[in-house]
């Protein structure tokens, strides 16, 4: 089991090289890093440091993909990729395929890429127009179509899938995995389980042994299948059941795209907390899963805390 240090290509030369010292050194918990990609050329000289990437998500691809968004022509072809991937099916393929090709020269073991999209009337408020099964089996059309393009059908790198809590694979269950199993014509694919995303979608608890329960309750639905394909974790914690239950709608009437995205930041951010877990107990629930590389998938206001709080979470595992 290898574990990973989460950072972006975004993050400062400074930043990138404090992290790279971190690889190997002992008490560090860092065997190397998982890195977030954009849509431009990599720096190589990462390369070696590099174990795994993750590929840049979009807000509501479904949308468009599904002709049920109409995206505005004047739309600035950066906010197009972040917040849609593209204004049409051909664009969102054009854009994973491309988002693919940015990172393989980093010859990551995977690539992590969210299989979920959450339509904006869902960002502010409890409900969504979207249903998982319908996200996932466009997915799963999409990510072929995207992968039938490389040499002999796959993909330059793992594909590993990631469960949020928007509309698309949620891990509460192995409903999603099963929907994607089914579906995905490519063999060089796997998942990547998020914890924290897990609580999200099953509401969360207020302490970190009742957050545990929930993992564990959650786990015991998998088939072995799924736990065959768990390729990666990214590990973090959250305790935001009360913020959860009581978080009110917000009525999106007249708001722009940006103002939605905003707002739903702020609320993304108080119930995703991307937390160290303090409770050695996770240990165990990390070994059951197996996984071969877990990212301690961090979020903090500062290097100097992320580090801290890595050291943290790793710590239980050596």
């Amino acid at each position: 089991m290898k574990h990973l240090f989460n950072i972006s290509v975004y993050n400062s030369k400074e930043d990138m090289a404090q992290a790279r010292s971190l690889i190997g050194k002992e008490g560090s918990g860092v065997d190397g890093l998982e890195l977030l990609t954009g849509y431009d050329s990599v720096d190589t000289s990462l390369k070696s440091d590099t174990t795994s990437v993750h590929l840049p998500y979009a807000t509501d691809w479904y949308g468009p993909a599904a002709g049920v968004v109409s995206v505005s022509p004047d739309i600035d072809p950066m906010y197009l990729r972040f917040h849609h991937y593209g204004s049409d099916r051909a664009g969102i393929v054009e854009s994973i395929r491309k988002a693919i090709v940015c990172a393989e020269p980093l010859d990551p073991m995977y690539g992590v890429i969210h299989a979920s999209s959450a339509d904006m009337s869902s960002l502010l408020s409890k409900r969504t127009t979207y249903t998982d099964e319908k996200v996932l089996t466009t997915f799963a059309d999409i990510m072929n179509e995207v992968v039938s393009t490389f040499p002999d059908g796959e993909p330059p790198f793992t594909l590993a899938f990631e469960n949020t809590w928007w509309p698309g694979l949620r891990l509460v269950d192995d409903v999603g995995f099963g929907i994607l199993e089914d579906s995905i014509e490519f063999d060089d694919w796997g998942i990547c389980l998020d914890t924290g995303h897990i609580l999200v979608s099953s509401g969360g608890s207020d302490d970190e042994k009742g957050a545990l329960d929930i993992l564990n309750s959650c786990a015991d639905g998998y088939g072995d299948d799924l736990f065959d394909r768990l390729i990666a974790m990214h590990l973090h914690v959250n305790t935001s059941a009360r913020i959860i239950a009581n978080m009110e709608e917000i009525d999106s009437t007249g708001m722009s795209f940006n103002d939605i995205i905003i707002k739903a930041s702020e609320r993304i951010a108080s119930v995703d907390q991307h937390r160290p877990f303090t409770d050695p107990a996770v240990v165990e629930y990390v070994e059951r899963l197996e996984p071969e590389f877990v990212v301690h998938e961090i979020i903090t206001r500062d290097m100097v805390d992320h580090i801290r709080s890595h050291v943290c979470q790793a710590s239980f595992f050596r």
